[in-house]
């Protein structure tokens, strides 16, 4: 299974291009990372112009590797910050409006699930006052036999695409 996976933002936007297949467990698990890089993509005074840029850089993906589903965290909701927040949801509803016109399913995780993910890997008890941090997630990577990405945006869109799609 190919997967899109994303980590939402509007400034720098993870892309990672997931290969999943299931292990002798039954779970399915990360086999490849086929790309992976950060984008810069938004302007707040620019929306349109953003939408453009991002439409494109999808269907380039597209048109490299056959994707069989869409991945990503769901965007969180920022206090005092609607802008942000706004333009956050702006991001995700141009992936999934991509994904949709390709015919492709779409899944997404809220943040602290993908904490829990984090946790699992880890095999840590998860616990709400100490949540892993953004190098604890690379580590959690590497359990799964990933080498942590150049970004942690990076990182975040490959642990969307197995928290999303690699449990049965």
């Amino acid at each position: 299974m190919l997967i899109l996976a994303l980590d939402p933002g509007y400034a720098n936007l993870g892309i990672a291009v997931v290969e999943l297949d299931e292990d002798n467990k039954g779970l399915n698990t990360i086999v490849k990372i086929h790309h992976s890089e950060t984008i810069r993509v938004g302007c707040a005074s620019r929306p349109l112009k953003f939408a453009e840029k991002l439409w494109h850089r999808l269907e380039g993906l597209g048109e490299s590797f056959d994707f069989d589903a869409v991945a990503f965290e769901t965007p969180t909701f920022i206090m005092r910050q609607i802008r942000t927040t706004a333009l956050l949801w702006h991001t995700m509803g141009i992936v999934t409006s991509w994904a949709t016109h390709h015919g492709l399913p779409v899944r997404s995780q809220a943040p602290i699930t993908l904490k829990r993910t984090a946790c699992f890997l880890l095999q840590r008890k998860y616990d709400k006052g100490n949540l892993p941090d953004k190098k604890e997630v690379g580590h959690a990577l590497k359990e799964l036999g990933v080498v942590s990405r150049s970004t942690d945006h990076e990182n975040d869109a490959i642990l969307a695409a197995f928290s999303c799609y690699g449990y049965k």
